[in-house]
């Protein structure tokens, strides 16, 4: 159980409007981690937890019954925002990607 590193390393995410759901859970997990920069656009807006109730056996209502929380207790009720933003856009050429070159430029400075 002891740490596998002196430092934590960096880490760089990177989100748009279509990082949502089960995506968002995986930011939120981030979120608030030391060495930790997030790029692009905030998250979707599916921050929430989900149940269901049966009614009378005829119809199923879908509730919302939390909100996502980090590590810090910070909870995201509408999306996960982030540090830089950078408008999303679709490109082959990840080379040529704005939020890639803003996420290496940062993990490869000193």
């Amino acid at each position: 159980n002891e740490p596998l590193f002196a430092t934590q390393p960096k880490v760089a995410v990177l989100t748009s409007k279509w990082t949502v759901s089960s995506s968002e859970i995986v930011a939120t997990c981030l979120k608030g981690r030391p060495n930790t920069k997030f790029f692009g656009e905030m998250t979707g807006s599916y921050t929430t937890n989900n149940n269901w109730e049966i009614i009378n056996n005829e119809v199923i209502v879908n509730i919302s019954t939390g909100v996502f929380c980090d590590r810090n207790g910070v909870s995201y009720k509408y999306n996960i925002p982030v540090d830089v933003e950078i408008p999303f856009k679709v490109i082959k050429e990840t080379e040529k990607d704005n939020c890639i070159i803003e996420a290496k430029k940062w993990l490869t400075e000193k």
